[in-house]
């Protein structure tokens, strides 16, 4: 009794197992590597499809064993040192590629996020990438404010005038600097800090005069 040999190929083995069986045709199972086809996936048969072959004679699949490259489990790593965290995942084969992001309220040098979710199976030599936290530091600058200028003072009794100094620095407002002064002052100096580019905003009695920018970096 002849009986036609079916397509198996890109199937998985158990579906060619079962189609095969339903035919009465053995199988002898080969195994092989392969960078393109998923594990246990069917990549050639070597009776091709359509040929007719003896019910109960043996065929050949040959079915993919995956790339051959070890697997490995992602552990957690945030809220680790970055040390530690590389330490740990370069044991395990991974390939460390590493990020910065400042989060003030958290330690410095630590582990915020992690691109492969822990508990994850991949492959050794797999990259991951580490966010970890950077605190850029407090930079300090001096500001000159010419009192007199402001206030367009020119003769008579010197007149007093509250100075105020508000500083933004990374999305908060300070009052660092708040005094009576003569209105003929001809220079106040007031000291700023602050990371990246701050907001300087300069009021003369309640009276906002001036607003720049400092670049602290």
């Amino acid at each position: 009794e002849l009986v036609k040999m079916p397509k198996v190929i890109g199937l998985t083995y158990e579906e060619a197992e079962q189609k095969l069986k339903a035919l009465n045709i053995n199988i002898e199972k080969i195994e092989e590597t392969s960078q393109k086809v998923e594990q246990g996936i069917v990549i050639s048969q070597e009776t091709a499809e359509g040929e007719e072959i003896k019910v109960g004679e043996t065929v050949k699949i040959h079915v993919s064993s995956g790339t051959g490259i070890p697997k490995v489990v992602v552990v957690g790593v945030v809220g680790k040192t970055l040390e530690e965290a590389k330490s740990t995942l370069t044991a395990l084969g991974l390939e460390v590629n590493i990020e910065e992001k400042e989060e003030v309220n958290k330690s410095e040098g630590i582990i915020l996020e992690q691109s492969i979710v822990a508990g994850t199976t991949v492959e050794e030599g797999e990259k991951i990438t580490l966010v970890v936290n950077k605190i850029s530091p407090t930079k300090q600058g001096t500001l000159n404010i010419k009192v007199k200028s402001l206030t367009g003072y020119t003769t008579g009794t010197p007149e007093k005038v509250e100075v105020k100094v508000s500083v933004t620095s990374q999305g908060t407002e300070d009052i660092v600097y708040k005094e009576m002064v003569s209105a003929d002052t001809e220079n106040v100096t007031v000291n700023v800090e602050g990371k990246g580019t701050i907001t300087i905003k300069v009021y003369v009695d309640e009276v906002r005069l001036y607003m720049g920018n400092m670049n602290l970096n």
